[in-house]
C-alpha cells in the first residue's frame, strides 16, 4: 500500500524536488534544533503495518533531510497515515518525540515538517497527540494546508522561533500566512477552506471549548477508537461500541477530561453484547468477561438429571460442552438387581430381577411371589436378604389380592409372614406387631389337629379353603412364598 523512497539534503535545488517522479506524495521534511543529535528514527505507520529505518546522524545524513512516500493503492483509500520521528542525543541523551497523522491529496506533492524539538525532551502526550514547543497538542495535520513541496517560503511574518524551510505549522494568528492559523482568526481566507466570518473558523475546523485564546482547536476528523473528540462534536469514542454494552474494542476509559487505555477493560467482541470485561460467563462457547478462557464456571442449571444411558435415573450433572448445557453421567448404567428397590428408575421394583419371584405392584403395597418351595424359616429368610420380609396381611382387600394373584401363578398353600412359634396361641407378624385382622379356614388354627402337632406358620390355603388361613409345621412343611417390602 505505500513505498517509501529515503533521501538526505543539506540544500536541494527546487528544480530537482519538483521533477521527481509519483505527482501524488508526502515528502517528510526533519528537522530539529537539538543539540548534538546523535540519531533519528522515522516510523511510518499505515494500514496497521510499521515501516521504519534509523538514521546515524553525521555518517548516513545531515540534517535537514527528507523521505518521500508514494501511495502504490488508490490516496483516496489512505485515509490515515501515522509519522513518528524519535532524535537521540549523542552518550544516551533524552529522547524527543514528534508524531504527525495525515493523509495524501490526489496529484498533490505535499511537505510535511516534522520539527524535533529540544522543548520537547521527555515530553509525553496522550494517544493522537503530540509535541510542539514543549505543548502537547492534537497530532493530526490536514493536508490542505500543506504547502507543495518546493514552494517559497511562508508569505507570513518568521514563524515563532527560528524559521527554517518547511517549518513546524504556524503559531502566530496573521491571516495573511499561507498556512492555517491557530489563534483568533480576524476575517480573511485560511487554507483550510473557506472562512465562515469574522471570528468564525476555517472549514474542517471547530472551536470546541469556546476560549479564544486557541482559536479554533479542533481539527475535524474520522472518530477513532482513542479516548479524543476527533471529529469535534463534544463526544468521544462515540461509535465504537458496536454492541451497546458500555465497553468499546479499544478499552479506552475516560475520567472527566483525562481518558486512559485500560487492557482489562478493553471488549474482546464489540459485535456481541454478552461479551464484555466482567460479564458473567455463560455456557455458549464465547468468552463472555473477556479473561482468555471460554465458558470457564459457566452457569448451569442445579440438581441431577439422566443422561442418554439405557437407565431412567438422574445420576448426572449438569455441565457446559462445547458451549451447551448438557448432562453428564461418568457412572455405569444402573440394573435391576432384586433388593427391594427400583435401581434404573422405572417406576417398577426388581422387575426379571428375582429368579424364581413375579415382581408386582398392588395399591397395598409392593410384593415377589416365590415359586420356589421353601419351609416358613428358610422363606423367612429368603425375603429378608433382598430387603423384603414375608407378607403382612391387614385387611381383607389385600388378602383377596394376594389370594387371586397367588392362585393365577400356582395353586395351593403360600406363606405369609405369621405365626405363634414364641407363644402357643399368640400369632404375631414378623415384624413383631399383633393380629389385628385374620381370615382363617374353618377350623382354624388348630395346632396340627389330631394327627399333627405344633403348626405354628401360617399359609394361604387356597383353592381349599378359598383363601382362608391354616396353621402348618415351620419346618416340615414347603410352600411358596408371598414377600412384601417393608414400608
Amino acid at each position: 500500500m505505500l513505498r517509501i523512497r529515503w533521501a538526505s539534503f543539506a540544500v536541494l535545488s527546487v528544480a530537482c524536488l519538483t521533477a521527481c517522479s509519483d505527482p501524488t506524495q508526502l515528502v517528510i521534511v526533519v528537522n530539529s534544533d537539538v543539540d548534538d543529535v546523535a540519531e533519528v528514527t522515522v516510523d511510518v505507520l499505515f494500514a496497521d503495518q510499521v515501516q521504519g529505518r534509523r538514521f546515524q546522524i553525521g555518517s548516513d545524513v545531515s540534517l535537514p533531510f527528507s523521505l518521500t512516500l508514494t501511495p502504490s493503492a488508490d490516496p483516496e483509500l489512505t485515509r490515515r497515515i501515522e509519522i513518528k520521528a524519535f532524535a537521540q542525543e549523542r552518550a544516551e541523551g533524552p529522547l524527543v518525540t514528534s508524531v504527525i497523522a495525515t493523509h495524501f491529496i490526489p496529484e498533490r506533492r505535499l511537505a510535511l515538517p516534522v520539527f524535533l524539538e529540544s522543548d520537547c525532551e521527555d515530553v509525553t502526550c496522550g494517544l493522537s497527540e503530540t509535541c510542539e514547543r514543549g505543548t502537547c497538542v492534537s497530532a493530526f495535520v490536514d493536508p490542505e494546508d500543506l504547502d507543495d513541496f518546493g514552494s517559497a517560503r511562508d508569505a507570513g511574518p518568521a514563524d515563532t522561533g527560528t524559521d527554517t524551510l518547511f517549518d513546524a505549522r504556524d503559531t502566530d494568528p496573521d491571516t495573511s500566512d499561507a498556512d492555517l492559523d491557530t489563534g483568533v482568526d480576524t476575517g480573511g481566507v485560511d487554507s483550510g477552506g473557506v472562512d465562515t466570518g469574522d471570528a468564525g473558523c476555517a472549514d474542517g475546523t471547530v472551536d470546541l471549548n469556546g476560549d479564544p485564546a486557541d482559536g479554533c482547536e479542533c481539527v475535524i476528523d474520522d472518530e477513532l477508537c482513542d479516548g479524543l473528540d476527533n471529529d469535534c462534536d463534544g463526544s468521544i469514542d462515540e461509535g465504537h461500541d458496536e454492541d451497546a454494552d458500555t465497553f468499546t474494542w479499544c478499552g479506552i476509559v475516560c475520567d472527566g477530561a483525562t481518558c486512559e487505555p485500560r487492557a482489562d477493560l478493553r471488549d474482546c467482541d464489540d459485535a456481541e453484547s454478552t461479551v464484555y470485561p466482567s460479564a458473567d460467563e455463560r455456557c455458549d462457547a464465547l468468552d463472555n468477561d473477556c479473561d482468555g478462557h471460554i465458558d470457564e464456571e459457566a452457569s448451569v442449571p442445579p440438581g441431577r438429571c439422566d443422561d442418554d444411558d439405557a437407565d431412567l435415573c438422574d445420576d448426572g450433572r449438569f455441565t457446559c460442552v462445547a458451549g451447551e448445557i448438557a448432562c453428564v453421567d461418568d457412572g455405569d448404567d444402573d440394573v435391576e438387581t432384586c433388593n427391594a428397590m427400583d435401581d434404573d428408575c422405572d417406576g417398577a421394583i426388581d422387575e426379571s430381577a428375582c429368579a424364581t419371584c413375579v415382581s408386582e405392584r398392588h395399591a397395598s403395597g409392593d410384593y415377589l411371589f416365590c415359586a420356589d418351595g421353601l419351609n416358613w424359616v428358610d422363606a423367612a429368610i429368603s425375603c429378608a436378604v433382598v430387603g423384603y420380609r414375608l407378607v403382612k396381611v391387614l385387611s381383607a382387600s389385600q388378602n383377596d389380592y394376594l389370594v387371586t394373584r397367588a392362585l393365577e401363578l400356582a395353586s395351593g398353600r403360600w406363606w405369609i409372614g405369621l405365626s405363634d412359634a414364641e407363644t402357643e396361641g399368640e400369632f404375631l407378624w414378623t415384624d413383631g406387631d399383633a393380629v389385628t385382622f385374620t381370615a382363617w379356614g374353618p377350623g382354624q388354627p388348630n395346632n396340627g389337629g389330631e394327627s399333627r402337632t405344633n403348626e405354628d406358620c401360617v399359609a394361604i390355603d387356597q383353592p381349599i379353603s378359598m383363601g382362608g388361613w391354616n396353621d402348618n409345621s415351620c419346618r416340615g412343611d414347603v410352600f411358596p412364598f408371598i414377600c412384601e417390602i417393608p414400608p
